[in-house]
């Protein structure tokens, strides 16, 4: 992975976190099942091998080897998994170390916990106790990795602080340089760091650590400072193919490397670069460290360079002193005998003759008096170089002023006299009073565990150190798109009143947190970019994209420097606080779904056992009371269900009625029992799950709906109610209800599985009523009467006359039927003249006509009649029609559910009424046996040909069709049609003259 810039990712080998494992075992076989388990169960788990503890060791000293974690046996020879424990202590404590052993105690367990083991977990088979071990693994690494990267951060910030401090104290850049990089190294662990600078468009080395004194700079510097890239990250150098860096990889050997530049009044200065010679990856935290350190010698540079231009421009106006700004006196055996107009504005005297003749020592802090007098007698005496000193100076008005002293012997008219030049450095003195003060606010910052203690923070921070009257901390809400108010210092509403909204794209606050760099406005009166109308000038750096901390004034340029300068601190160090928590929140949500998804695991996990139990019980009933009775049965046994029942969703008068319980007493099924007239809360809720052909669940059935069941609910122990349809092919059987005690124990995922085991209990119950209708010689015949003209045979005969009759019909696979109607005293004509305009009729054809009667083959898109008679298992045994009423006769099988086909061919045709109903014994049994035989040994295409033919007249004589008309009604050529019927033939022939045939 490659990075230029804060956050910006190029092309590069993508970040993978890999978990490095060490897995020490001297059963090898074992120990390479074990590396193919465990990187099979996890693929982020790499997995290397040691037979003993002192290989262990080897690979946990070798620092070009990473390890994450230690899986170890116990019982090893030389060296037992414990003893290996030890050691591995003594070198790093927190590495994470997993005790796997087959030969386990509860004393060898106490001894690992005791001696530091991170898990212990005994040997088993199956790949549940590899997973187990890579989840344990994962966890560890995990914590592991984040307790190191906090204790970087720390160890990070307080070498910033150090350095920063450093800078404001040492004026000697060399110094501090050397210091730097010592501390960098330290910091990130890396053993190459250097600093670079820029000179004749070439890079100097000012100062290195690791590195060979003639060692070149690397092309990582190089590329950073003529591409003008803030921050360049190398994980690999001999991957890269951006800039040269053969001389870093192989030279000097190093394998990974970041650095950041440091600019200097607009431009760059130079380079601040990190080397390892191990592979490092350097992470977000590690490239801001580079950054606040570049940030702090950039300061500590410009420092540096202002005072040198100081100097320079004192020693070449020396002679000028008397409009120098600096304070300048000159005394000699301590009375003073010259100031300049500076020194006399710094002590606060009217004029200079104020001063003159009196005692330097009375206007300097009585602390500091003996130590200023002492210095001033040395360096009268020659003994003393001009040294730079901090004092303080007492005013006429009794305020102390902070000074840098410099003195040094001087000739003054014709006598030995000191100079002294004291320099107010009282504003530098409180900045870095504020300074000091400010980074250790940074650790309440970093304390802070939410954002929004986060704000509050740097909203006190900066009304306490740096007196801001008027700050406002912006937090981004992406759901909204604005900038919301999170923080303001006490005196803010004293200016702002409420601070208002940021909404998106308005004003200058808006336009540079989008922008993501800071912006000072000294001037903003009357401009309509500025937060308010009374504030005059406003400073608005962003963090991130966390928001924008705002700080206004009444006034036009109410900032100064050190101010602004402070102010990007606190940000920064916020921005690096909100991180910390946004990357803390993530992690704490990350357990929390993990959790999550555990439990629901597990609870699918024990759902999925009672649905296989249930199945099973299903499997061995040979009826549909026993299946639900069966279903009952096993799911009281099962939790979370306390009671378990199935009803009938609409018995006689629409009424619920219970069929099989478990779990419940009859007083208590006697109670729920209800008809239309008199619902109860039972009955209401399997009918929604029968008309939905859904899951309907009431999650709290003491509400005011349920409170009739209040009573029934705390004695049985539910809370929740879960209502499944018995379905198979939209056809409802049965509700199965099922008791929950509390409503947490029913997920969606569950309530899914529960809706899937009520198809498959359907599907069961459709079956063993099919299987019964095969071997029983009852049925029931059903006469219905349908005048309705939605049905195409009553609507016909309407419009033609004489009298209509189907001889059969055959299912296409396009979901139409061919049905083949006989008509009598009709014209032939006006029939297709008369269904040609009918959306419902594709196709009509005439295949016979003899004097008054017609033989028609039509084309329906209007099945619903076959998809009822299919979803019932009944067939048509006629179906006449004249005079706008049909009459359909239906044989169902006995038992079969003769309400719901009438009620579901009411609702296809209203009108339908059913006429007759009669039970008889079937007498053509044989028959529907060979029927049965014929369509199990035909394919679907040689049924569909045999029976097209039969119904349409084929077989008839005089023959009524031929088989090319045939052929085109099935959308097939003549070949292929009388392949298939010849085919079909020929099985049935077969069939009964074959040797051996029944």
């Amino acid at each position: 992975m490659a990075r230029d810039g804060p956050g910006e990712m190029v092309a590069g080998t993508p970040t993978v976190e890999e978990v490095s494992v060490l897995f020490v075992d001297n059963d090898a076989d074992f120990a390479e099942v074990s590396k193919t388990m465990l990187e099979r169960a996890d693929e982020s788990i790499s997995v290397t091998i040691v037979p003993n503890g002192a290989a262990a060791i080897e690979v946990v000293e070798d620092p070009e080897r990473q390890v994450d974690c230690i899986v170890s046996d116990y019982d090893m020879p030389e060296m037992d998994g414990l003893e290996l424990l030890q050691a591995v202590r003594e070198r790093d404590d927190r590495l994470p170390f997993v005790l796997f052993t087959g030969k386990g105690s509860e004393e060898i367990a106490s001894d690992a916990i005791a001696a530091g083991v991170t898990q212990y977990l005994q040997k088993k088979p199956g790949r549940e106790r590899y997973a187990l071990l890579g989840n344990q693994i994962r966890n560890a690494v995990a914590q592991y990795r984040t307790q190191s990267a906090l204790q970087d951060r720390v160890r990070q910030q307080e070498a910033v602080a150090t350095i920063g401090q450093q800078a404001l104290n040492e004026p000697q850049l060399d110094v501090l340089f050397e210091t730097t990089v010592r501390r960098v190294a330290r910091a990130l662990d890396v053993s190459h760091v250097r600093i670079l600078s820029e000179t004749d468009e070439a890079l100097r080395t000012e100062a290195a650590v690791g590195w060979r004194p003639e060692a070149l700079p690397s092309g990582q510097a190089e590329y950073a400072v003529t591409d003008g890239k803030p921050v360049v990250v190398v994980d690999d150098l001999s991957a890269e193919d951006r800039f040269d860096a053969s001389d870093a990889a192989e030279v000097e050997g190093l394998r990974s490397g970041a650095c950041a530049t440091v600019g200097l009044r607009g431009s760059d200065w130079g380079v601040l670069e990190a080397h390892a010679r191990t592979h490092r990856r350097f992470t977000q935290d590690d490239v801001t460290f580079l950054q606040n350190v570049a940030t702090v010698l950039a300061s500590a540079i410009e420092r540096n360079v202002i005072e040198g231009e100081r100097r320079e421009s004192s020693e070449r106006y020396r002679t000028l002193v008397e409009v120098s700004p600096s304070a300048v006196v000159v005394h000699r055996d301590g009375d003073l005998v010259y100031t300049n107009p500076a020194f006399v504005s710094l002590v606060g005297a009217a004029d200079e003759s104020e001063l003159l003749g009196s005692e330097l020592a009375s206007l300097v802090h009585p602390e500091d008096e003996d130590a200023v007098t002492s210095a001033m007698a040395r360096t009268m005496a020659g003994e003393a170089e001009p040294t730079r000193r901090e004092r303080r100076v007492v005013g006429h008005d009794g305020s102390v002023v902070h000074v840098e002293m410099t003195s040094r012997a001087i000739e003054y008219e014709g006598e030995r006299a000191v100079l002294t030049v004291a320099t107010d450095v009282t504003e530098r003195k409180r900045y870095e009073q504020t300074l000091d003060t400010l980074h250790e606010t940074s650790r309440d910052l970093m304390r802070a565990e939410t954002q929004a203690d986060i704000c509050e923070t740097a909203a006190e921070t900066a009304a306490d150190l740096l007196g801001l009257s008027a700050l406002v901390v912006y937090t981004f809400e992406s759901d909204t798109g604005t900038l919301e108010p999170a923080a303001t210092t006490p005196s803010t509403t004293d200016l702002l009143g409420s601070p208002p909204t940021v909404e998106r794209g308005t004003g200058y606050v808006w336009e540079t947190f989008s922008a993501g760099e800071s912006r000072y406005f000294p001037d903003v009166a009357d401009e309509p970019g500025a937060l308010d109308d009374v504030v005059e000038s406003q400073l608005v750096i962003p963090l991130g994209t966390h928001g924008a901390l705002v700080a206004v004034s009444d006034v036009v340029e109410g900032f100064e420097e050190p101010t602004i300068e402070l102010l990007h601190i606190l940000a920064a160090n916020t921005e690096a606080a909100m991180d910390r928590a946004e990357r803390e929140q993530l992690l704490r949500d990350h357990d929390s779904r993990l959790s999550q998804q555990n439990e629901e695991l597990r609870k699918l996990n024990h759902t999925n056992k009672i649905v296989r139990d249930v199945n099973r019980a299903v499997a061995q009933a040979s009826t549909r009371r026993e299946i639900e009775q069966a279903v009952c049965d096993r799911l009281a046994e099962a939790e979370p269900y306390v009671a378990v029942w199935v009803a009938e969703a609409e018995g006689p008068n629409g009424a619920m009625t219970p069929l099989a319980w478990a779990n419940t007493d009859a007083d208590y099924v006697d109670r729920i029992a209800d008809d239309l007239d008199d619902p109860t809360p039972e009955g209401n809720l399997v009918r929604q799950a029968a008309d939905d052909q859904a899951v309907a669940v009431v999650e709290d059935v003491l509400t005011d709906e349920w409170s009739e069941r209040r009573t029934e609910a705390l004695t049985y122990g539910f809370q929740t109610v879960v209502a499944v349809p018995l379905v198979d092919n939209e056809r409802v059987y049965s509700v199965l209800v099922l008791h929950v005690a509390t409503p947490e124990t029913v997920t969606e995922q569950e309530l899914a599985v529960l809706g899937e085991l009520g198809e498959t209990i359907g599907y069961a119950i459709h079956a063993v009523e099919r299987t019964r209708a095969l071997v029983t010689d009852s049925v029931v015949e059903l006469e219905f009467e349908v005048a309705d003209e939605r049905f195409t045979f009553s609507r016909l005969s309407a419009a033609v006359g004489g009298s209509i009759r189907l001889d059969g019909a055959v299912s296409r696979p396009d979901g139409t039927h061919l049905c083949f109607v006989r008509t009598e005293g009709v014209d032939a004509e006006l029939v297709e003249t008369t269904l040609a305009d009918w959306s419902s009729v594709p196709s009509v054809t005439c295949i016979n006509e003899d004097d008054d009667t017609a033989l028609f083959e039509i084309r329906l898109t209007e099945p619903r009649l076959f998809e009822l008679l299919r979803e019932y298992d009944g067939t048509i045994r006629s179906l006449e029609a004249e005079d706008g009423v049909a009459t359909l006769f239906v044989e169902l099988p006995q038992g079969g559910d003769t309400r719901g086909l009438w009620n579901d061919l009411s609702e296809s045709y209203p009108t339908t009424e059913l006429a007759a109903r009669r039970e008889t014994s079937q007498s053509n049994r044989q028959h529907r046996d060979q029927r049965s035989w014929v369509e199990s040994e035909l394919t679907e295409r040689q049924f569909e040909a045999l029976q097209t033919a039969y119904y349409a007249g084929f077989y008839a004589w005089p023959r009524e069709v031929t088989g090319e008309v045939l052929a085109d009604a099935l959308d097939v050529t003549p070949p292929t049609y009388h392949y298939h019927l010849r085919a079909a033939e020929r099985k049935l022939v077969s069939g009964v003259f074959e040797p051996g045939s029944n």
